[in-house]
């Protein structure tokens, strides 16, 4: 085999010389820019991915953190809640005032903040609430807000004279079924995320407070019950109403 390998190098003329190294320089142009292909391929991808990577850690270092205080609330009563009254057309119409402290402890603006009162099924009682247009990273607002029976979830009716708005429940239901607040506002990439506190202790939880004898005791629970966990989410949080349950 070997000789007649050498007999057929030996008859190859000048011209199937070079044909044989143009075509083994072709095989081997062929074998790199495959290969090139294939490199150039693979760096787009970490390129893109390590745009992607960079993009997603300077939208997270500039994620607003809304941070809320409440006041001390009346035994069975919600996260700094009180009844109250406010005015319209010369009337004394039933509302709940909602009292505390935002503050802000991310890094980026919370923008577009409201907030509104969830039941313990997860449906909305109130629509969204305003609270603040802007707060910039480490400032504070107070909360001053009314829950007035406008805010609160209602269906419309036809009366015959048109649609009239009517409430499925009074302002005080918000203060015995409410169960989760929750606090709502955006980065300025325009995502939305959500601080949800809950209420989460029994109604006669300051009867039992008050059995224990130790003060520094009872100080520790009642400062616990006034400044509960929040919980962060991002994205819209329980989207349905009371009317859609």
């Amino acid at each position: 085999m070997a000789t007649g390998i050498i007999k057929i190098m030996s008859d190859m003329t000048i011209e199937n010389w070079l044909d044989l190294v143009l075509a083994l320089m072709a095989g081997i142009s062929a074998v790199v820019t495959a290969f090139m292909a294939v490199y150039t391929k693979n760096l787009a991808t970490e390129t893109k991915e390590s745009l992607a990577q960079a993009e997603r850690h300077h939208r997270e270092s500039l994620q607003p953190l809304s941070v809320a205080e409440f006041p001390p609330s009346a035994p069975g009563s919600f996260l700094g809640m009180a009844q109250t009254v406010y005015q319209e057309n010369g009337n004394d119409l039933p509302a709940i005032q909602v009292s505390g402290k935002l503050t802000n402890k991310g890094l980026g603006p919370a923008l577009e903040i409201y907030f509104y009162v969830v039941d313990i099924e997860g449906f909305r009682l109130t629509y969204p609430i305003f609270l603040q247009e802007t707060l910039g990273p480490h400032e504070e607002c107070l909360i001053s807000s009314v829950i007035k029976p406008r805010s609160l979830i209602g269906t419309y009716h036809n009366d015959g004279r048109g649609d009239t708005w009517r409430a499925n429940f009074g302002p005080e239901f918000i203060l015995i079924q409410g169960y989760y607040l929750v606090i709502s506002y955006k980065d300025i990439f325009e995502s939305e995320f959500s601080t949800i506190y809950a209420r989460g202790r029994p109604q006669n939880i300051e009867n039992d407070i008050k059995a224990i004898s130790d003060e520094e005791v009872r100080r520790k629970i009642r400062n616990t019950l006034h400044h509960p966990a929040p919980v962060f989410r991002k994205g819209t949080q329980f989207p349905k109403a009371y009317d859609e349950r």
